[in-house]
């Protein structure tokens, strides 16, 4: 017994409302641009920034190990200055 074609998987036959059935995104709006990886610079960055806000809120136990994970990932990665000093032994806790 054959299968008809699923409406929602076949771009040519689905109607403007079919199309939109992702959460109100419309096929060619997903496709636009693909996910990113995680061996994406965006993605290390994004890392990077938050390993940042981790220090900057005083949660530096959280900072330093989040940048060792980074490290640990992406060995062949430059550890920007600023974070350096968490690659340290000891990391003074802020008040």
């Amino acid at each position: 017994m054959q299968r008809a074609p699923d409406k929602t998987t076949t771009d040519d036959a689905a109607t403007p409302s079919e199309r939109t059935a992702f959460d109100g995104w419309t096929r060619e709006q997903i496709n636009a641009d693909p996910p990113a990886t995680v061996d994406d610079v965006a993605v290390q960055l994004a890392w990077l920034q938050r390993v940042r806000e981790l220090m900057t809120k005083g949660r530096t136990h959280e900072a330093r190990s989040s940048l060792a994970e980074f490290v640990r990932r992406y060995p062949h990665t430059r550890v920007p200055e600023d974070l350096k000093p968490l690659l340290a032994k000891s990391v003074p806790e802020k008040p």
